[in-house]
């Protein structure tokens, strides 16, 4: 079962087709085909696969990328090395499929229809992954995304139109998962493993940026500045998640400052600065810089404040975080440790008797929390 080169797919009327059979429909000058046994067109304007069929887009071999049986949609194209999918219908799915995962990319639209193309530029067959896809569609249709990824347990950014939209942490079974609800026109969505790129503001802790723009976190806001001696009495122009935020005057010394307030107590948000001279003439754009601004501490789940234990035992806790845990701090009778594991080994030769263990937790903000627990060594 293959979907190929120059196919356009599309319903005009109820059709269920059967093994063998090829129906094409003229309308206007265009051909619409169907082809049994795995589409099938039913009267709410949807075409369903019935079974796994291999899209056969150039660039990739035939059998390394299947749209998954019950995908729907009103229409799609495969067309050279791309694939248009039109209307997937509020509360179904559509869905690609790999060998390696059952959903490579399944979008699944709630309160309105969305469109995709994908191309095949943007496939890795040695993974089975995608790293990039558009959706168009209007209003505040809500689209609730899985995506197959190289590597489980691992943090992956996923970015909207270069700017960065949140960091998801990867699945067991290697899949990320999320909800985008922030308003629809046409918008590519991209997915990298996350790297180091994200600047973490500390609380009263101040971070320059290679474009020479210094950040502070204090309290409720980021201050912002800056000296451009060659732009004295220009303008630098501030945007956040590629929204202008703040004009700012730069002075007669070439120096701009600039407070944006954040309500929340946990924001990642994506900068860049647009420069103008005194005359409002554009003459740089910086890179765009990914911010993360967070003054929640961790919480302990679990660590008993008194524990019987035996030399060499165990002990583990539960710690969470409303980013993520980074690591953990360990003191043990007067010996400290450092350990991205939520467990400490007691040493075979601890004495019998009480000792104190002390355990503090950070996020990647330097938040911390800490949890202390009596153990009585048998």
């Amino acid at each position: 079962m293959k979907f190929t080169d120059s196919v356009i797919l599309q319903n005009k009327s109820r059709v269920l087709f059967t093994a063998g059979f090829l129906a094409v429909l003229i309308c206007s000058g265009l051909v619409f085909g169907f082809c049994a046994p795995w589409a099938k067109a039913d009267p709410s304007a949807k075409v369903q696969f019935t079974a796994d069929t291999i899209a056969s887009l150039s660039g990739i071999s035939d059998g390394d990328l299947y749209i998954a049986q019950n995908s729907e949609c009103d229409s799609l194209t495969v067309s050279g090395s791309t694939l248009t999918v039109s209307n997937i219908p509020d509360g179904l799915n559509f869905i690609l499929k790999t060998p390696q995962h059952d959903s490579t990319l399944k979008i699944s639209p709630s309160g309105g229809s969305i469109g995709l193309t994908f191309s095949s530029s943007d496939f890795a067959a040695s993974t089975g992954t995608v790293s990039q896809w558009t959706l168009d569609g209007s209003g505040s249709t809500q689209v609730a995304h899985t995506i197959g990824v190289p590597k489980a347990n691992t943090w992956y950014e996923i970015k909207i139109g270069g700017a960065l939209f949140d960091s998801f942490e990867s699945s067991a079974s290697g899949e990320v998962s999320f909800t985008y609800n922030g308003g629809f026109s046409s918008k590519v969505f991209s997915l990298a493993e996350e790297g180091d790129d994200i600047i973490v503001l500390k609380k009263n802790k101040t971070h320059r940026l290679d474009s020479g723009v210094t950040l502070t976190l204090k309290k409720n806001k980021i201050t912002l500045q800056e000296k451009k001696a060659d732009l004295a009495r220009g303008i630098v122009q501030i945007y956040q998640d590629d929204n202008l935020k703040e004009n700012r005057r730069i002075n007669r010394r070439g120096r701009w400052r600039a407070d944006i307030k954040e309500k929340s107590r946990s924001a990642l948000h994506s900068y860049y600065f647009r420069y103008l001279n005194s005359e409002g003439q554009e003459i740089s754009i910086s890179d765009i810089y990914d911010v993360l601004t967070d003054v929640v501490k961790p919480v302990f789940i679990s660590l008993p404040k008194r524990v019987n234990a035996s030399p060499g035992d165990t002990i583990e806790w539960q710690a969470s975080d409303n980013d993520r845990v980074s690591y953990y701090k360990i003191t043990f009778r007067g010996k400290k440790s450092i350990s991205s594991q939520n467990s400490f080994a007691l040493p075979a030769s601890i004495p019998k008797g009480k000792s104190k263990l002390t355990v503090r937790v950070y996020d990647r903000a330097g938040n911390m929390a800490v949890r202390r627990a009596r153990i009585r060594a048998r």
